[in-house]
């Protein structure tokens, strides 16, 4: 199996379900960022995986390092998750 078709497969359509959401019971929002990041480097046939992660990171309220699974943030925004998202979400038009 790709590693491009792992990722899919460890994303249950609000985020990521690894070993850390097991242990947390919250999903990590840099991971929503990396992939954004890693989709956009792939190239354009992957644009529907970076419009959904872009929909999900907007729809994080209010932005934080953590959310639950009805998008609420929890906890604090740290500087390594605002990064990422920046930089993930740098240049994106009309998504």
């Amino acid at each position: 199996m790709s590693e491009v078709e792992k990722l899919k497969r460890l994303f249950d359509g609000t985020g990521f379900r690894d070993l850390s959401y097991k242990s947390l019971h919250k999903y990590e929002t840099y991971k929503l960022a990396l992939a954004i990041y890693f989709y956009r480097l792939l190239g354009r046939d992957y644009d529907a995986y970076v419009r959904r992660y872009v929909k999900l990171i907007n729809s994080i309220k209010p932005f934080a390092t953590l959310y639950d699974e009805r998008l609420n943030g929890v906890g604090d925004l740290n500087i390594e998750t605002a990064c990422l998202t920046a930089i993930a979400l740098y240049e994106i038009k009309d998504m």
